[in-house]
């Protein structure tokens, strides 16, 4: 009798210790993981942060997010009956999940930005009417100095504006920097009917060749490389100038090739060389607004 009690007890024990190990070793093995996981995120983190205190954030509640995530495998593992515990950290995780709902948006978005790459640091773009060159992605937000608002053309306000990473899923995201950083702009000036528009035409022309940079072979290359890709191929780089008549006059719109960085710069040089030709030139004449009254003579 106590021979069979024995040999009962010492099977009870073996299978024990046996139980045992095996969580001992899963316990270690799943912390060793989640250890693992962590600097593998503070890691990446750290690449792609570039201020200090973005990388402390990260490095704090890394640590309880990760220990609150090893507490939980540990109880798992060591406690019996802890699927209902498991059910309501469940239920309480969602809860906590739909409060922060706009936090975690703004986490994805900028696992979307990071992944599939639509912003970079450096990129000139607009996204819910605001302009601006990036400077900074963070986990929540990104952070654009600004350009153009009460500013008249697209020169620095000197704000700093953080737009959170959420927006990329709502709003149109357009990208001055994408693949090459030129742009087409505008200029349009109107000379009387009575004027030599033609002779206004190509002095306008000339001048817009002189500001443009169709003739940079690197920004043109770039340009060609990236509409080519997407199959867009009846594109022109060189200056080109479109006659309209409209109600005062006859308009003269030149269309050119700039860089992103110099859109204003050019408009204004532009502006002032057509000032100075056109003033000199006694048979091309401004249009302007005016109001002719005929008697009955």
């Amino acid at each position: 009798m106590f021979g069979d009690n024995s040999k009962y007890l010492q099977a009870l024990i073996e299978n024990a210790s046996i139980e045992l190990a095996e969580r001992m070793f899963f316990t270690i093995l799943f912390i060793s993981i989640v250890w693992i996981i962590r600097k593998i995120v503070l890691r990446f983190v750290r690449k792609k942060a570039t201020k200090e205190r973005t990388k402390f954030v990260w490095n704090k509640y890394s640590y309880y997010v990760f220990f609150g995530i090893s507490l939980i495998i540990i109880f798992d593992l060591w406690f019996k009956g802890f699927n209902n515990v498991l059910t309501l950290i469940g239920l309480i995780a969602a809860g906590i999940a739909f409060a922060l709902k706009e936090p975690i948006v703004n986490l994805f978005g900028w696992v979307y930005i990071v992944w599939r790459g639509p912003i970079k640091t450096g990129d000139r773009i607009e996204i819910d009417n605001h302009y601006g060159d990036v400077i900074e992605l963070t986990p929540f937000h990104f952070d654009m100095f600004e350009i153009r608002n009460w500013i008249d053309g697209d020169l620095y306000t000197g704000r700093i504006i953080s737009i959170p990473n959420a927006k990329v899923f709502n709003f149109a995201n357009s990208n001055y920097s994408s693949g090459y950083k030129s742009i087409w702009n505008e200029t349009k000036v109107t000379v009387t009917f009575e004027s030599d528009w033609k002779k206004a035409k190509e002095i306008l022309l000339e001048i817009a060749k002189e500001n443009s940079n169709y003739q940079d072979t690197q920004a043109t290359f770039d340009a060609y490389k990236t509409l080519r890709a997407h199959e867009i191929f009846n594109v022109e780089f060189e200056p080109t100038v479109f006659t309209r008549i409209v109600e005062n006059g006859v308009e003269l719109r030149v269309r050119y090739f700039c860089s992103i960085y110099n859109r204003t710069a050019s408009e204004a040089a532009i502006s002032e060389s057509i000032l100075e030709q056109y003033n000199a030139d006694p048979n091309i004449k401004f249009a302007y607004p005016t109001t002719r009254f005929y008697t009955g003579e």
